[in-house]
């Protein structure tokens, strides 16, 4: 990884490998390099817009709910239409199914290709207000019915995918992809508006003590009161491996008395480092877990919070 860094930082290194000719070289199929070329130049677009959403006034909401009831952020909607424009163009797609949008998109005969994509344009859009990372995820699926693209063509498990993946919109655009064997990195290069490969997606040698929790979505508006506290789970036994030195803390619950006394953007930005705020939701074995890593019943060093 650290050679085919360097020659990224090498003005006049021309051997080095993006998106575009990875895929070439990696996979006989043309019609998956079309896509892709259709999916960065969608995600080029999103990170224009992320990175401009406070002088071109696209903060807030849109006004609208998409599929799931979630409120509609303006960069939400844009990031939809973008996405969906370049994918109908592109000649390489039968079906769009997004979540902004109620129902699959069906491409028109004429421009209609064979591959089936499921995406959310924009994830994470609740953090857009408060400048955190946000992401575009996608999965691709092979068009295997006779005549016009239907449900089942999308609706299959995950080992039928072709490609899935991910792009982060943060201090790197970083876009992760898997073909199925294993996961690869991009990193967009500013200078040369490319995605460069950067290298394989590997674990750590030394497995690292981290837990990660969303918190963001414990946050409520200030007009909403606060639950009582859900009553704790009962306690493991002092000889399970689950067994805990102290009770779950109802986070959520104080969370929301926080959101109660700030005004609502800054108690969502605090949110966002409280990484238990849904901890009532959770059920008792993800509790207990969590209790756990924070207090070893072995005595060794507590996990981290990411």
């Amino acid at each position: 990884m650290a050679a085919q860094t360097s020659k990224i930082d090498d003005v006049a290194a021309t051997d080095f490998e993006t998106l575009t000719s990875f895929v070439m070289k990696e996979h006989a199929n043309q019609e998956l390099v079309v896509f892709l070329n259709a999916m960065q130049t969608s995600l080029k677009f999103i990170v224009r817009a992320v990175r401009k959403a406070g002088i071109a006034d696209l903060y807030g909401l849109a006004g609208t709910e998409n599929s799931s009831g979630d409120d509609v952020k303006k960069l939400d909607l844009l990031s939809d239409e973008v996405m969906i424009d370049c994918l109908k163009k592109s000649g390489a797609c039968a079906l769009l199914v997004s979540e902004e949008q109620e129902e699959p998109i069906v491409v028109p005969e004429a421009t209609r290709g064979s591959l089936c994509v499921a995406f959310d344009p924009l994830d994470g859009s609740s953090n857009i207000d408060c400048n955190v990372s946000t992401g575009t995820i996608f999965s691709v699926f092979q068009k295997t019915s006779e005549g016009e693209p239907c449900a089942a063509d999308i609706l299959k498990p995950g080992t039928d995918m072709v490609c899935a993946g991910y792009c982060m919109y943060g201090s790197a655009i970083d876009l992760c992809i898997t073909f199925m064997n294993g996961v690869h990195r991009f990193t967009l290069d500013d200078s040369i508006g490319e995605f460069v490969y950067i290298g394989p997606l590997t674990f750590p040698a030394k497995n690292k003590t981290i837990y990660s929790c969303n918190g963001a979505l414990g946050v409520v508006s200030s007009a909403t009161p606060a639950p009582a506290p859900a009553p704790a789970p009962a306690p493991a036994s002092r000889h399970s491996p689950l067994a805990t030195r102290r009770p779950p803390r109802p986070c959520m619950h104080h969370n929301q008395r926080l959101s109660n006394t700030l005004p609502r953007p800054i108690a969502t930005f605090l949110s966002l480092f409280s990484p238990e705020g849904n901890y009532q939701l959770w059920d008792a074995n993800i509790q207990q877990s969590v209790e756990l890593f924070k207090n070893p019943s072995d005595g060794s060093k507590p996990y981290s919070a990411r």
